[in-house]
């Protein structure tokens, strides 16, 4: 399926947009988690709404191919939703919505809401499962694949698994 661009712009969260105090595409991002790692990145809209809440906007351009958006948010994105709703409620906000929004369902935006409170919790949360970062602890995958191994600096050279399991398409084929 192609994405649907015209059903994106008539969507009810493309209608939040267009009615927010403040939007900001490509907005830039960093803060500090635990003992010196800095966490950074980009989110691709962030709304101010004009209640007050802050919307944030993660276009996902992978292919569904019949598979729940939810379901794969859950699989691949929960912890860049973690990151964005700590760095909007960092920034002082008091309650932030993270929307990932498939382009080829973008009618079925998969949403959460995180509220100021919860700050404290979510960042224990990032910590727990950035560990092994923060202890500077880097074991070797036992099914390494090109989504998880793209990227590392070992790859091909410290890494003990050859080129051809780090660049297959998933753990269960071999490329």
């Amino acid at each position: 399926m192609r994405p649907r661009i015209g059903a994106f712009a008539s969507s009810e969260l493309c209608a939040r947009l267009g009615r927010a105090a403040d939007v900001r595409p490509e907005e830039r991002f960093s803060f500090e988690l635990g003992d010196g790692v800095l966490i950074n990145g980009a989110i691709d809209v962030l709304a101010r709404e004009r209640d007050g809440a802050t919307l944030i906007v993660d276009y996902k351009s992978d292919r569904l191919v019949g598979a729940d958006p939810a379901t794969i948010v859950q699989g691949a994105y929960t912890t860049q939703r973690l990151v964005y709703a700590i760095a909007a409620l960092r920034a002082r906000a008091a309650r932030v919505e993270v929307a990932h929004c498939f382009l080829e369902s973008p009618d079925q935006p998969v949403r959460i809401t995180f509220e100021r409170s919860q700050l404290a919790g979510l960042e224990r949360e990032l910590e727990q499962l950035a560990a092994g970062v923060l202890e500077r602890t880097f074991e070797v995958s036992p099914t390494p694949r090109r989504g998880l191994c793209a990227g590392c600096p070992a790859e091909g050279g410290l890494c003990s698994w050859p080129l051809a399991s780090t660049r297959r398409e998933s753990a269960d084929c071999l490329f």
